[in-house]
């Protein structure tokens, strides 16, 4: 036995902290709810500043936010997920996701594609263990980029 803390059930189990349980809500918004991801993701950037996976989501639904608006707001929605993308694979460098997403977004929703960022990035991504998932996509990705393309990777949904 033991002492119940605050928030513990009656088990004893460790309660689940508020960014996890937003963090959940997030992923699972993703691919239905891009608005509702993004203030979730929000909301754990203010609780917690550094979280990378709140940091590159964010980047990268405003990445794919680009491609729906005014040249203008696709420019500035670019600027800002690169700016996302950048400061989170400079402070979290093993943190797999961003470098893959980083690099989707520079070969393919770049105004003008920026192959060698985008295979930069696609290696980087690769040699950090990416999720299963996302793995073949990049593998396939980063091949293509070779000869200076980047129209192999449709990143119509969200790892």
């Amino acid at each position: 036995s033991g002492q119940r803390l605050s928030g513990q059930t009656l088990t004893g189990g460790q309660p689940v902290d508020e960014i996890t349980t937003k963090l959940t809500e997030a992923r699972a918004a993703l691919g239905t709810d891009p608005s509702k991801a993004v203030g979730l993701y929000q909301e754990i950037i203010t609780l917690d500043p550094k979280n990378a996976e709140a940091r590159t989501y964010t980047a990268w639904l405003l990445a794919l936010s680009s491609t729906n608006v005014s040249p203008d707001a696709a420019s500035l929605a670019l600027k800002q997920a690169t700016k996302l993308f950048t400061e989170v694979t400079t402070d979290t460098p093993d943190y797999a996701d961003a470098h893959c997403l980083f690099a989707v977004t520079a070969g393919r929703w770049y105004t003008t594609p920026d192959p060698d960022l985008a295979n930069a990035q696609g290696k980087l991504c690769l040699a950090n263990n990416p999720p299963a998932g996302m793995r073949g996509m990049i593998q396939q990705f980063v091949d293509n980029l070779g000869g200076g393309t980047s129209s192999s990777v449709a990143p119509t949904s969200t790892p």
